[in-house]
């Protein structure tokens, strides 16, 4: 029986947005961050009873106060610390959900082995770090992507969007072919070189109507204005509220992202948004994620397009009906999630 879980969200340093959310109504409605609201649902639908965020403080800041919420009875706490070893006064967890693959996480179970011996340890790295770096062992590899099964410890996670941000507005005109959405500053692994290679060389993927959500947007219109892409509209950078009513102006929501970028929360935005999925093969995803979307090689883009755009009404009407019979909801994400840590 699971009553206590830790998660290591992050050693990264600065406050998240949703950090200035003092109430749980709040908090639910409008915190993007999947980790955090799995939290809340294991509080709200299993017998958890105390789930906890290890977060790091700033160094010579006092503004980081705990943060927690009451969730029926139990407890959500985000609790900020000067190290992770502060954790072991604290009573051992059921579970650790390790989440960033950091050095600091691998250090304190190596140091703490006694503590956790009896603790479901989960690791999720991410791109590069996808296995543990620095030596730390843990119960359970999480992976993202079927072919990332490196050992018989690896076992998928799901996840998905806050569906109090990404819905279905049942816009009736979505007047934007393609909506690509990705950070400049990532640049690396999230494909626009790839994109704008496609645009510049074919005739029909610069007459549609595509546009760009991002930071950073004079990175890509110094590329367009080279090669005289004009049909991509560059809203720079936007709210989640902001990304959800555009996505439902689009009839496709695509994801350039190449293997190095692990799974971008992107993907499931676009699907929760009732958005048509078009990602390109090299990007992370689990198979369950697939059996809605279409993917693509990376000299198939033009075509795909043009078969989804063709049989645009037929895919959508399909892709909502399986919505709204609870593909990808926040009940059975976390409880195909639960069920596997219980199993294992």
């Amino acid at each position: 029986m699971i009553k206590i879980m830790w998660l290591f969200r992050t050693n990264l340093l600065p406050l998240e947005y949703y950090h200035q959310y003092k109430d749980l109504k709040t908090f639910k409605e409008k915190c993007h961050d999947f980790y955090l609201l799995q939290g809340i649902w294991f509080l709200e639908n299993t017998e958890l009873e105390t789930f906890i965020v290890w977060r790091l403080k700033p160094k010579n800041s006092n503004l980081h106060n705990n943060i927690i919420f009451d969730v029926n009875g139990k407890k959500f706490k985000q609790i900020f610390v000067e190290s992770f070893d502060e954790c072991i006064k604290w009573k051992i967890p059921d579970i650790a959900f390790f989440r960033g693959g950091f050095k600091e996480y691998d250090d304190l179970v190596l140091k703490y082995q006694r503590f956790f011996q009896h603790t479901l340890t989960l690791y999720l790295g991410a791109s590069k770090r996808i296995l543990p770096q620095y030596g730390g062992i843990y119960k359970h590899i999480l992976i993202e992507n079927e072919k990332d099964k490196y050992t018989n410890k690896s076992i998928p996670f799901y996840k998905t969007a806050n569906s109090n941000i990404f819905k279905n507005l049942n816009y009736s005109n979505r007047v934007i072919d393609i909506l690509w959405i990705c950070n400049n500053t990532q640049h690396r692994m999230k494909g626009q070189k790839y994109f704008v290679e496609q645009l510049k060389n074919n005739n029909y993927l610069k007459k549609i109507r595509i546009g760009h959500i991002g930071n950073k947007p004079e990175y890509l219109q110094n590329m367009f204005d080279k090669y005289c892409i004009t049909n991509v509209k560059l809203y720079g950078y936007k709210t989640r509220q902001e990304i959800n009513k555009l996505l439902n102006m689009s009839k496709i929501g695509l994801v350039t992202s190449d293997e190095g970028d692990g799974n971008p929360r992107v993907l499931t935005e676009i699907l929760q948004a009732g958005t048509l999925l078009l990602f390109r093969s090299k990007t992370n995803m689990l198979d369950y994620y697939k059996d809605v979307s279409f993917s693509f090689e990376d000299d198939e883009l033009k075509d795909k397009v043009k078969i989804i755009l063709k049989k645009y009404e037929k895919y959508y009407k399909k892709l909502n009906n399986q919505l709204s019979e609870g593909f990808c909801s926040m009940d059975e994400i976390c409880k195909k999630n639960i069920t596997l840590w219980q199993k294992n």
